[in-house]
Protein backbone atom coordinates (compact mmCIF):
# COMPACT_ATOMS: atom_id res chain seq x y z
CA UNK A 1 0.00 0.00 0.00
CA UNK A 2 1.27 3.23 -0.61
CA UNK A 3 0.79 7.01 0.88
CA UNK A 4 -0.78 9.31 -1.44
CA UNK A 5 0.50 12.13 0.71
CA UNK A 6 3.61 13.15 2.03
CA UNK A 7 3.79 13.42 5.84
CA UNK A 8 0.61 10.57 6.34
CA UNK A 9 1.98 9.06 9.03
CA UNK A 10 2.74 12.63 11.17
CA UNK A 11 -1.14 13.82 10.07
CA UNK A 12 -2.57 10.51 11.12
CA UNK A 13 -0.87 11.12 14.34
CA UNK A 14 -1.86 14.60 15.12
CA UNK A 15 1.21 16.33 14.05
CA UNK A 16 1.52 18.78 11.63
CA UNK A 17 4.31 20.18 9.92
CA UNK A 18 5.01 24.22 10.92
CA UNK A 19 3.27 26.81 8.60
CA UNK A 20 4.99 29.59 9.03
CA UNK A 21 8.71 30.85 9.97
CA UNK A 22 7.33 31.31 13.68
CA UNK A 23 5.97 28.17 14.18
CA UNK A 24 9.49 26.07 12.55
CA UNK A 25 11.61 28.68 14.90
CA UNK A 26 9.32 27.39 18.19
CA UNK A 27 9.39 23.69 16.97
CA UNK A 28 13.52 24.65 16.82
CA UNK A 29 13.97 26.33 20.11
CA UNK A 30 11.38 24.08 22.13
CA UNK A 31 9.65 25.94 25.53
CA UNK A 32 9.66 28.90 27.24
CA UNK A 33 12.67 28.90 28.92
CA UNK A 34 14.70 27.92 25.52
CA UNK A 35 12.66 31.23 24.48
CA UNK A 36 13.87 33.69 27.69
CA UNK A 37 16.96 32.34 27.06
CA UNK A 38 17.28 33.34 23.15
CA UNK A 39 15.75 36.83 24.81
CA UNK A 40 18.90 37.25 27.19
CA UNK A 41 21.23 36.29 24.54
CA UNK A 42 20.11 38.85 21.67
CA UNK A 43 22.21 41.66 23.39
CA UNK A 44 25.06 39.44 23.49
CA UNK A 45 27.14 36.79 24.96
CA UNK A 46 26.41 36.22 28.66
CA UNK A 47 27.94 33.51 31.23
CA UNK A 48 25.82 30.67 33.10
CA UNK A 49 25.45 32.81 36.41
CA UNK A 50 24.35 35.94 33.86
CA UNK A 51 21.69 34.09 32.83
CA UNK A 52 20.60 32.60 35.55
CA UNK A 53 20.36 36.36 37.02
CA UNK A 54 18.48 37.62 33.56
CA UNK A 55 15.87 34.72 33.70
CA UNK A 56 14.20 34.64 37.27
CA UNK A 57 12.83 31.36 38.37
CA UNK A 58 14.83 28.72 36.28
CA UNK A 59 17.08 26.32 38.20
CA UNK A 60 20.37 25.63 37.30
CA UNK A 61 19.74 21.93 35.81
CA UNK A 62 17.14 23.65 33.98
CA UNK A 63 19.48 26.08 32.28
CA UNK A 64 22.26 23.76 31.41
CA UNK A 65 19.56 21.45 29.84
CA UNK A 66 18.08 24.22 27.74
CA UNK A 67 21.49 25.81 27.05
CA UNK A 68 22.91 22.00 25.82
CA UNK A 69 19.63 21.38 23.55
CA UNK A 70 20.08 25.15 22.08
CA UNK A 71 23.48 24.66 21.20
CA UNK A 72 22.22 21.16 19.39
CA UNK A 73 19.96 23.10 17.23
CA UNK A 74 22.87 25.51 16.36
CA UNK A 75 20.87 28.26 18.12
CA UNK A 76 23.98 29.16 20.22
CA UNK A 77 27.57 27.93 20.91
CA UNK A 78 29.13 27.97 23.89
CA UNK A 79 32.87 29.18 23.75
CA UNK A 80 35.31 28.66 26.75
CA UNK A 81 37.03 31.85 28.36
CA UNK A 82 38.66 30.42 30.96
CA UNK A 83 40.33 26.46 30.29
CA UNK A 84 40.44 25.40 34.15
CA UNK A 85 38.34 24.74 35.22
CA UNK A 86 36.06 24.99 32.11
CA UNK A 87 33.81 28.20 32.16
CA UNK A 88 31.77 28.43 28.85
CA UNK A 89 30.17 32.40 27.79
CA UNK A 90 26.95 31.46 25.33
CA UNK A 91 26.27 33.15 22.46
CA UNK A 92 23.90 33.11 19.40
CA UNK A 93 25.15 31.86 16.43
CA UNK A 94 24.71 33.38 12.84
CA UNK A 95 22.06 30.51 11.96
CA UNK A 96 19.36 31.78 14.82
CA UNK A 97 19.12 35.08 13.12
CA UNK A 98 17.87 33.45 9.78
CA UNK A 99 15.10 31.37 8.80
CA UNK A 100 14.66 29.19 5.68
CA UNK A 101 12.12 31.89 4.56
CA UNK A 102 14.05 34.99 5.18
CA UNK A 103 17.49 36.00 3.95
CA UNK A 104 20.43 36.75 6.77
CA UNK A 105 20.00 40.27 8.17
CA UNK A 106 22.02 42.54 5.64
CA UNK A 107 21.67 41.29 2.47
CA UNK A 108 19.30 41.28 -0.44
CA UNK A 109 16.68 37.80 -2.07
Amino acid sequence: MTRAVAGYDAAMQGERAPETALEAALERVGERWALLLVDALLEGPKRFNELLDLVPGIAPNILSQRLKHLEREAILVARPYQRRPIRLSYELTAASWTTPSRPRCGTSS
